[in-house]
């Protein structure tokens, strides 16, 4: 039985890793530089439309639109308050400045998913010809999002090739952290899942994420309709699956990004992956369409398929790492009747957390490799010893994410376990 879980294991890790390795050697391949975009695509200048999603987002949002306001672009900023019950819309109304709006939506309409609030928005301002023109980009920036100074500039030179239906900007996390968990989610956005990005070039499966996605208006509402956005809980890979399906290629961004809050408790944490995790299982409904479809590569299906595996495989892992664990105690602690038996078992946990902490210590380096390249504020010293140990152990507090978003979607639960901010 305990060879067999073994097995188990050890095919699922493989699975994992084996993703992992081939995303770093293809994300070396396809690494973007400043200058890399073709130069013949810097004519044309899109006009943006900026929409802002928020539920009770009184302790950011200012500082959001007013950074919006201070970069170089055409367009305009929509605030969706859906339904907050703080002073978010009565914020976003002392901006005096043309180019922002706020759309208000009350209940009982209101708090029915990002998806919604955004289908509304393009709903209201679809009736105002002079808002949306033919070259309409439209782009998704969270209550908390900084779009770095150079975004436009590149966003314009991504949508004046007319192959691009979509740009997707890389992640980051504010780089005031307040412990260790807070430094490991921007290890894991800001190089990590950039690494998988840059390989999804390849494979032509780039994900959009819900901060800092960017689209040509026209191309989406002729082949999705006037309402792109669904119902799943994770609404931006859903979105990704659909314009997959009709043909439209979504663009990965490397040198500009969109920064954001890192939750600073486990508490938080599990909360947020597991709504995550749950709308991967939303979007499950969508593999038959993914394996039938004429018009996606064997890359793209597999890509597709792979990330849509991931809760299960997961799950999976954790349950074998738990009872093979607790097998492996139950067997070796009445074994532990000399020193030299408790020498040998203590050295088998010391290898096993090595080879956890390998990993760890790996994407540690290639992390502050990263944000000197970019020239991105140093890591504090005191999370440099730290930070290997929650990029190896975090899977630990994950499981509990996979369990609830499980537990919540086979019994229907399908209310959205919103983050809630902390002042900007």
């Amino acid at each position: 039985m305990t060879s067999l879980l073994n097995l188990g294991y050890v095919l699922v890790v493989f699975t994992f890793l084996a993703y992992i390795f081939i995303s770093f050697i293809l994300s070396a391949a396809w690494r973007q530089e400043p200058g890399t975009l073709p130069a013949t695509t810097l004519a044309t200048r899109h006009q943006y439309l900026i929409l802002v999603p928020c539920v009770d987002e009184a302790a950011v949002i200012g500082t959001t639109v007013r950074a919006l306001l201070a970069l170089d672009f055409v367009g305009q900023i929509v605030v969706i308050d859906d339904g907050s019950q703080d002073a978010t819309a009565d914020i976003v109304q002392a901006i005096q400045d043309p180019r922002v709006r706020c759309l208000r939506r009350v209940a009982p309409n209101a708090q029915q998913g990002k998806g919604a609030a955004l289908n509304f928005a393009l709903d209201a301002l679809r009736h105002q010809p002079t808002t949306l023109g033919p070259e309409t980009v439209i782009g998704v920036v969270d209550a908390d999002g900084q779009l770095t100074p150079n975004t436009f500039a590149r966003l314009d030179r991504h949508f004046s090739d007319p192959q691009t239906a979509a740009v997707q900007l890389r992640v980051k996390m504010y780089p005031r952290f307040k412990n260790g968990l807070q430094a490991s989610q921007d290890l894991e956005f800001f190089t990590v899942n950039n690494r998988a990005q840059l390989a999804r070039n390849y494979w032509h499966t780039v994900g959009l994420s819900g901060n800092g996605q960017f689209f040509r208006l026209d191309a989406i509402v002729a082949a999705l309709g006037p309402h792109p956005w669904g119902n799943a809980l994770l609404d931006d890979y859903e979105l990704t699956i659909k314009l997959m399906l009709h043909g439209l290629h979504i663009s990965y961004e490397e040198q500009a990004y969109v920064s954001q809050q890192a939750v600073s408790s486990l508490k938080k944490f599990v909360r947020q992956r597991s709504r995550w995790v749950q709308g991967n299982l939303d979007c499950q409904r969508y593999l038959p369409r993914v394996l039938r479809s004429t018009t996606l590569s064997w890359r793209q299906k597999v890509g597709v398929t792979y990330f849509l595996s991931q809760p299960y495989l997961n799950l999976v892992a954790d349950s074998l790492i738990v009872t093979i664990t607790w097998l492996f105690w139950r067997q070796s602690w009445g074994q532990l009747t000399s020193l030299s038996a408790v020498g040998s078992f203590g050295g088998l946990l010391l290898v096993l957390a090595g080879a956890s902490l390998l990993w760890g210590g790996t994407f540690t380096l290639d992390y502050l490799g990263d944000l000197r390249r970019h020239q991105e504020p140093p890591l504090a010293k005191r999370f440099w010893l730290s930070l290997p140990l929650w990029v190896s152990y975090v899977y630990l507090a994950l499981f509990f994410s996979i369990v609830l978003a499980f537990a919540r979607h086979l019994t229907h639960h399908t209310s959205w376990l919103k983050t809630s901010r902390e002042e900007a």
